[in-house]
């Protein structure tokens, strides 16, 4: 078979399987196609050129379609496999589309019918008027315990539709077929009878790939998410109808946002309650007294201490934890005291403690 009429190897193009799913593909194309995009490699003859075998195959392989036509083409996995009786060996180069050279038209029309029921009573993906739901999309968001503590709503990447394609990674304007240079039609390799063209259904011409998304369909977009208070680390959100666009009138997929909450400086968390440490002078712990802290939203908190507080004697807050995710009240504050011994005492100070040592 001469190279210009061998059939190109899309699955080998984008470097998937041939039982690659829809989104396997999609993830293929969109990162090889941002590789060598023209606008990424101005001047490359070799880029452009290995773009192109790119949005060639994803045009062809991301429809439904047009991919079960260019896997019934392959001259190793064709009818011959099929155990139907009289079908020549599938390895034979004469083997395209599920016919064989030297069958009448009528034979020809029967077995495509044949091969079209066949996959519509099957329920096959490739048929063409299946709808197809769209992806889901799963962001992380990072949050702060601030963030958590008045809950709101934050600001994550997704990957929404394309508006300069409607998300069909398609160019608005046509051009000529790469795959059969416009002619929509293809020999096999004897020449004795031609087909048309998988890529271009027969037209002549093809979209080609949308430059804002690059042929993905989809580009990132900052949208706000509503975050309940309390949220903690592991939990996610879920946002309906803001993943991946759907195929052939299918929905859209959904949005999941899975969450991280940041360490604090001065706070930690345990579940629904916080930890925290305050220092206090060894008078303070001697005589008990007010002590201020600031919370996470800047208000203040005045607590008391008791006469005679032990060092990392703890108190106990109710109320001052993090809001509960199902709006039913906050855990507690425990703030654990820490007394600070004075390293350098002054003449003044240090009579003073020695009378107080003796004193007591």
């Amino acid at each position: 078979m001469s190279d210009k009429n061998k059939r190109p190897d899309h699955y080998g193009t984008l470097g998937v399987a041939k039982d690659a799913s829809s989104d396997d593909i999609r993830k293929a194309y969109r990162r090889l196609a941002l590789k060598h995009h023209p606008d990424r490699n101005p001047g490359d003859a070799a880029a452009e050129a290995r773009f192109k075998e790119l949005a060639t195959a994803y045009q062809v392989l991301s429809d439904d379609e047009k991919r079960a036509e260019y896997d019934l083409s392959d001259p190793l996995d064709g009818f011959g496999r099929g155990g139907f009786r009289g079908a020549p060996d599938a390895r034979s180069p004469n083997v395209r589309h599920g016919v064989w050279r030297g069958a009448s038209a009528v034979d020809r029309a029967n077995l495509q019918d044949m091969l079209d029921a066949m996959l519509r009573a099957s329920g096959s993906p490739y048929s063409h008027s299946r709808s197809v739901r769209g992806g889901d999309v799963r962001v992380r968001e990072r949050l702060t315990l601030k963030d958590v503590m008045g809950g709101g709503r934050c600001e994550v990447t997704a990957s929404v539709a394309c508006a300069a394609c409607d998300a069909t990674g398609m160019r608005s304007t046509r051009r000529a077929c790469d795959f059969c240079s416009g002619s929509g039609r293809r020999a096999d390799a004897s020449r004795q009878f031609t087909s048309a063209c998988p890529a271009c259904q027969g037209s002549g011409s093809t979209m080609g790939a949308c430059g804002a998304c690059a042929g993905v369909g989809t580009v990132p977009r900052k949208v706000m998410v509503k975050c309940p208070a309390g949220i903690d680390t592991g939990q996610w959100l879920r946002v309906p109808g803001l993943g991946l666009p759907g195929r052939n009138g299918g929905s859209p997929g959904d949005l999941f946002v899975d969450i991280t909450v940041t360490s604090h400086e001065r706070f930690d968390r345990d579940g629904d309650d916080l930890h925290t440490c305050v220092e206090i002078s060894i008078t303070k712990a001697a005589l008990g007294g007010a002590i201020e802290l600031e919370l996470l939203d800047g208000s203040v908190l005045t607590a008391r201490v008791r006469p005679g507080a032990q060092g990392r004697e703890e108190l106990s807050i109710e109320g001052q934890g993090v809001p509960r995710i199902d709006g039913r009240g906050r855990g507690s504050l425990y703030i654990l005291l820490r007394v600070v011994v004075p390293r350098n005492l002054s003449p003044r100070a240090e009579e003073l403690l020695r009378e107080l040592d003796r004193e007591l």
